[in-house]
C-alpha cells in the first residue's frame, strides 16, 4: 500500500516520456488520501521510530504529492475489511482518474494472489476491471 505513495512520488519526478513507458499501475489498498491509523504517528514515542507515519493523517495535513505530467491507467484494489485504509481514502486525490474494485478481505490479505491475482492480471491486460 505504501508502495503506491512511493510510485506516485516517483511519477511526479519523471518526465512525460518516462511516465509513458509505464503501461499501467495497480495499487493494493493505498493510503492515497491518508489513513486514520496514522494518528498514532503523532505520538512522540512513535515519531522516534517512524517519522513519516504522521504525514498520512487524512485531511488537510495529508502528505501532498504533486500530480505527474502523465498518469498511466491506474487500478486500485481495496479491501472491504481493511482496518488500516478506509475505502474512501484509497482513491487518487485531486480528481486524478482511476478504476477501483473491492475484494472481501483485510489489508494484509490484499497481497494474497488468490484474492487479487486475477484482477491484477485483468487490469494489466485491459486497463479496466470490467469484464
Amino acid at each position: 500500500s505504501m508502495g503506491g505513495l512511493i510510485l506516485r512520488y516517483a511519477l511526479a519526478k519523471m518526465t512525460e516520456a518516462e511516465c509513458r513507458m509505464i503501461d499501467s499501475i495497480v495499487m493494493l489498498g493505498p493510503p492515497n488520501k491518508g489513513s486514520l491509523l496514522a494518528l498514532i504517528g503523532e505520538m512522540d514515542l512513535v515519531k522516534l521510530f517512524n517519522a513519516s507515519l504522521g504525514d498520512m493523517v487524512p485531511g488537510a495535513r495529508t502528505l501532498q504529492i504533486p500530480k505527474p505530467i502523465y498518469l498511466p491507467p491506474v487500478g486500485i484494489i481495496a479491501g472491504t475489511l481493511d482496518g488500516k485504509v478506509a475505502l474512501e481514502n484509497t482513491g487518487l486525490p485531486d480528481g486524478l482518474p482511476f478504476h477501483r474494485i473491492t475484494v472481501n478481505c483485510t489489508h494484509p490479505c490484499l497481497r494474497d494472489p488468490g484474492k487479487t491475482g486475477k484482477a491484477i492480471i485483468h487490469f494489466m491486460k485491459h486497463k479496466t476491471f470490467k469484464i
